[in-house]
C-alpha cells in the first residue's frame, strides 16, 4: 500500500488544469469497489466476476444542461496508467440542498488484462462537473486498491 502514495504520478493524479476545486458545486455522496455477483446458482464461474466502481455524486444545480464525469486509470505496479477513460454519471434524482444525484455503475476491467501490460494495482479517478461552460472538481483524487490474486495466480508477486 505504501508504493500507491509513492508511485510515478499518473493522469489521474493530475486534475485538468481548467477545473476549477469547488465542494459546493460537486462532490461525493458515495463511492464503491463492488464486487461482482456470481450467476445464480453458479458457486464459480471459470473466470472470476469483474468488480464494478460505483460513483453517486451530488452536484449544485444551477442549470438544467449539465455534464458529470470520471476520469478513471488503472494503475500498474510501476504506478504508471495502464488504461485511461472517461465514464459519464447519469441523473438519478433531485436531491437536498439545491442539487442533484448523478451516478455510474461500471465494471472495472480485470487487473490482469488491463491493457495486456501487467496487472493494475490500483484504480484512481477524479470527478468533474461541466455547466455553463465551466468545469468544476472536487479536488481529490480518489483511490482503490485493486486485489493482486489474479497477479500471484501468474506467479507474479
Amino acid at each position: 500500500m505504501a508504493r500507491a502514495s509513492r508511485a510515478e504520478p499518473t493522469q489521474a493524479q493530475h486534475p485538468r488544469p481548467d477545473a476549477v476545486p469547488s465542494p459546493e458545486m460537486i462532490n461525493i455522496f458515495e463511492e464503491a469497489i463492488v464486487p461482482e455477483k456470481s450467476p445464480a446458482g453458479g458457486r464459480r464461474a471459470a473466470s472470476a466476476p469483474a468488480p464494478r466502481l460505483l460513483v453517486k455524486a451530488w452536484v449544485n444545480n444551477v442549470a438544467y444542461e449539465k455534464k458529470v464525469w470520471v476520469a478513471v486509470d488503472l494503475v500498474g505496479r510501476t504506478g504508471q496508467p495502464l488504461q485511461s477513460r472517461s465514464l459519464p454519471l447519469g441523473y438519478v434524482e433531485a436531491a437536498g440542498g439545491s442539487g442533484d444525484f448523478f451516478v455510474v455503475d461500471a465494471p472495472v476491467p480485470p487487473p490482469a488484462s488491463a491493457g495486456g501490460r501487467g496487472p493494475a494495482e490500483l484504480l484512481e479517478y477524479r470527478l468533474y462537473y461541466e455547466v455553463g461552460g465551466q468545469v468544476f472538481t472536487d479536488g481529490i483524487p480518489h483511490r482503490h486498491q485493486l486485489s493482486p490474486k489474479a497477479a500471484s495466480k501468474n506467479g507474479h508477486s
